[in-house]
């Protein structure tokens, strides 16, 4: 409290530090808390783990006739051939530390906001019943979560391979449960912390009481944390480029919603304690990135196995592509073959194919696939039929070649817009080649 000085302005700035401004205080956390999580959610994740860093199936040999074929792009597969000498990491320790950095962003204004307070008088964690109403809370969510795994909907491609892409970067191909389990239950409980602290601890509180308390404000305050929480959880960059919700974002926006609501129902039926939602949080995002891990090592390990089992008994027509573009390219494709075959069934349906031309960052119109599966000489219709491992390479042989065909005009065009740019004279567009944005 700063005493009184005779001037007016002193008076003045002595009553006002001295006025009670904790309905002030609440509106200041709420829009502090807004301003800084935007800003700490919008980070990406841009450290590469060393085993997925220039894949080999992005960088195929080329063929004969000196065509350039696949190169990588933004968002690349695993590598799916090249086993390095030196044994990589079972922990990607510079994404880790970038993942707890954007958490320590959130919690420095979650804290200082009073958070610390918060999460000390009402996180109970010394209950059991926390510990177990918590665990319980989990469960609806992991359910949702392999029902969205498992789902087969084209708009779940982005989402699932965003996890799986993660897990890849973190932990690498080989499969590492005791050390991943670990890790993941470190990042579960930081984000679990952190989020559920700001979200549920500050911010929920604090609108609820800033409409004057009761059953509705109760339910506003729950309704407003929960579409910011599924609001900051998905990708800005992407959303400023697109400038629209596709189909893949409003499934991941409903998903969030429902998970930020689950929680806040967590933290506001036992009456406020702050634990509950933080352990649900924690054991859902360790249990999803910890099965993610399992899953998608296992899966390379049996694309592994596949490709040693070829070796035996290469299909003629498989041979003959191997003669025309070199073993190389044929062998990637083959590990890329098996690590699409999600359900082991020897065969690349529509889904499994539509995965990894998303991994390409590729994105064919329906008459493109349809041209592209006929050149294959696959049977029936990308709907219908299925590829087996002759038609899966010719289909990747010949899209390599159309692509770089598409490259090529695409630096043609743009090449001619630059000579009449330099004569004064515009107006000509590039556009994208075969449903393949330019910048690719």
């Amino acid at each position: 409290r700063l005493q009184p000085r005779p001037d007016p302005i002193g008076r003045q700035l002595h009553a006002f530090l001295n006025t009670d401004l904790s309905a002030c205080r609440q509106q200041a956390y709420v829009n502090m808390q807004v301003a800084l999580l935007f800003v700490a959610l919008g980070a990406g994740f841009a450290t590469p783990h060393p085993s997925t860093r220039a894949p080999t199936f992005s960088r195929m040999a080329a063929p004969r006739d000196g065509a350039r074929t696949l190169a990588a792009v933004s968002v690349s597969p695993p590598p799916p051939s090249q086993v390095s000498g030196q044994r990589a990491p079972a922990v990607n320790v510079g994404l880790l530390n970038l993942l707890l950095a954007n958490q320590a962003l959130i919690a420095l204004p979650t804290f200082l906001l009073g958070g610390w307070e918060a999460l000390v008088e009402h996180g109970d964690f010394d209950q059991v019943t926390t510990l177990a109403l918590g665990a319980a809370g989990a469960l609806p969510l992991i359910a949702a979560s392999n029902v969205l795994s498992a789902s087969r909907d084209e708009r779940t491609i982005p989402i699932n391979w965003a996890t799986n892409l993660l897990s890849l970067k973190l932990f690498g191909l080989r499969q590492e449960p005791l050390v991943a389990g670990a890790v993941c239950l470190l990042l579960g409980a930081v984000v679990g912390t952190v989020e559920e602290t700001a979200f549920r601890g500050l911010m929920l509180p604090a609108i609820a009481d800033q409409l004057g308390g009761g059953g509705l404000a109760l339910a506003t305050a729950i309704g407003t944390t929960s579409a910011l929480f599924a609001a900051l959880h998905l990708n800005p960059l992407k959303l400023a480029k697109a400038r629209a919700l596709d189909g893949s974002d409003v499934v991941a926006l409903a998903l969030q919603l429902w998970t930020g609501s689950w929680f806040a129902l967590l933290y506001a039926i036992p009456g406020g304690n702050l634990g509950i939602p933080i352990v649900a949080h924690a054991l859902y995002d360790a249990f999803v990135m910890w099965s993610t891990h399992l899953e998608v090592s296992s899966q390379y390990a049996y694309a592994k196995a596949e490709v040693r089992a070829d070796e035996k008994h290469t299909p003629k027509a498989v041979r003959e592509w191997s003669d025309a573009l070199g073993p190389k390219f044929v062998r990637d494709a083959e590990y890329l073959y098996h690590f699409l075959d999600a359900d082991r069934s020897q065969t690349i349906e529509l889904y499994e194919l539509l995965v990894g031309l998303h991994a390409y960052g590729l994105e064919l119109r329906a008459d493109e696939l349809n041209a592209r599966w006929d050149a294959c000489g696959a049977p029936g219709d990308p709907i219908t039929g299925a590829l087996d491992l002759e038609h899966f390479v010719a289909f990747v042989a010949r899209l390599s070649a159309d692509l770089s065909a598409a490259r090529a005009q695409i630096a043609a065009a743009q090449a001619q817009t630059n000579g009449l740019r330099d004569e004064g004279v515009g107006g000509l567009e590039t556009k994208g080649l075969l449903g393949v944005r330019p910048t690719q």
